[in-house]
């Protein structure tokens, strides 16, 4: 016999797991009697008395006389056992090119305090330091907010537009922090914390999030595109996320789907280049300066801002010719890059957010209609996500719970934190 199967049959590997498999039925199905776990985890009533008392003990369960329940026999009366989400808290991180975003939540992912800001700068990007400087003011704030301290935090997630090398801490693949390719991101982040922190690619994090509170709750196969500066994939195969041999799986932006007039910069992936944010800036920017748009004219002058993509959307439907030229565009090169992706993976249901999905139904009507018109089996569903610009945020608290829950609530470490040792399939997993 292996030790791992010697391990799992031991008295106390025992304890470990029936304590968290009832933590987890009062987690997930409370408020429930004793007689009622006894029958949902198949344990005996007193082993699941014992269990009880402890973690009561412990703070992870709260327990209170059921009201208006009439007392017919002498003895203990009837009380309900609830799951005490505030024991511990999560902090999910959304660290984007143009605006970072805190959330903190309970164990049961109710969030406590969220605080956001827009980097107006474009010196956030060019300092390491100036960044992390905002960073930190955003945590403080988030933590003062709902009355909490470092202390109060199990574990941290964090959102990146790209990928963390695993050996230098670097980011990989992310064009708007360019200039950090010498900068240990990593060790930078993981300097604030005094848990273990875990960063992921935001657009991975934004399909936990639909899996968990958005339009994918029942889907086994999903998509989600995040259609923003850059063009990225979040991949719900079976249920579970998708992220290949070396994590990169879904970087569909480097598809070559090139724009036949603009030579892709090294700094970008062509589809991406092509038929993402830079390519309604690049030709709404055009359109200005050739006169061809009054409207786009008039908006960015009203505005004082360059051109976007939000804004060539509102010139087309306000009908400005150009703009609607400009949309039509790119939607026939995006909807080539969506039927390329729905031929590979046969996804039940494909989901658009990030900035570009703000157009709403401008966007969504006429590119389900042309990906329907190139492939013969179409995605069952194709919407917009419904949680409204947090996607990567609420993602990142998802991945952080899971490090909770796969530590199994921190039920069983001694005095320190540092033996938290957690695999969730994918991401980056710090220890202390």
């Amino acid at each position: 016999m292996d030790g791992t199967r010697q391990a799992a049959t031991t008295p106390n590997y025992m304890r470990r797991t029936n304590a968290t498999l009832v933590l987890q039925a009062v987690r997930d199905q409370g408020p429930l009697s004793r007689s009622d776990l006894a029958k949902l985890t198949g344990l005996s009533k007193p082993t699941v008395n014992a269990i009880i008392s402890n973690l009561c003990t412990q703070g992870y369960i709260r327990e209170i006389e059921r009201p208006s329940i009439k007392q017919e026999r002498p003895g203990p009366r009837a009380t309900s056992l609830s799951f005490a989400a505030d024991v511990g808290h999560v902090l999910g991180l959304d660290l984007g090119a143009s605006r970072l975003a805190v959330m903190v939540t309970d164990l049961a992912g109710h969030p406590v305090a969220y605080e956001q800001k827009q980097l107006d700068s474009p010196g956030y990007m060019a300092n390491p330091e100036q960044f992390m400087g905002a960073i930190e003011e955003l945590v403080c704030a988030a933590l003062s907010s709902a009355h909490l301290t470092r202390d109060h935090l199990w574990a941290v997630a964090a959102g990146v537009p790209g990928f963390i090398d695993q050996e230098s801490g670097t980011l990989k693949l992310a064009p708007a922090f360019a200039s950090w390719s010498n900068v240990p991101f990593r060790q930078l982040l993981v300097s604030h914390f005094g848990c273990p922190v875990f960063i992921e690619n935001e657009v991975q994090l934004s399909i936990l999030a639909e899996q968990r509170w958005g339009e994918a709750k029942d889907v086994q196969n999903a998509v989600y595109l995040h259609l923003g500066s850059g063009i990225g994939m979040g991949l719900l195969i079976r249920g579970e996320i998708f992220r290949g041999a070396d994590g990169f799986a879904g970087e569909v932006g480097f598809m070559d789907i090139p724009d036949p007039e603009d030579a892709t910069p090294s700094n970008f992936g062509s589809f991406e280049w092509a038929a993402g944010g830079p390519a309604y800036a690049r030709l709404g920017r055009r359109a200005v300066e050739s006169g061809e748009s009054p409207r786009l004219i008039e908006l960015t002058k009203n505005r004082g801002a360059s051109v976007n993509a939000e804004i060539v959307y509102q010139a087309a439907r306000e009908g400005d010719t150009a703009a609607r030229r400009i949309v039509d565009r790119l939607l026939g090169r995006l909807a080539s890059g969506v039927a390329n992706i729905c031929c590979v993976l046969n996804p039940e249901m494909v989901i658009l957010g990030a900035g570009i999905s703000r157009a709403g139904d401008q966007l969504l009507a006429p590119l389900r209609e042309r990906v329907a018109a190139l492939i013969p089996m179409p995605p069952r569903r194709m919407t917009i996500s419904a949680l409204s610009g947090r996607s990567t945020v609420l993602g990142a608290v998802v991945c952080a719970l899971r490090a909770v829950e796969g530590n199994r609530f921190r039920l069983f470490e001694g005095p320190s934190h540092e033996t938290l040792k957690v695999s969730d399939g994918g991401g980056v997993a710090l220890l202390r």
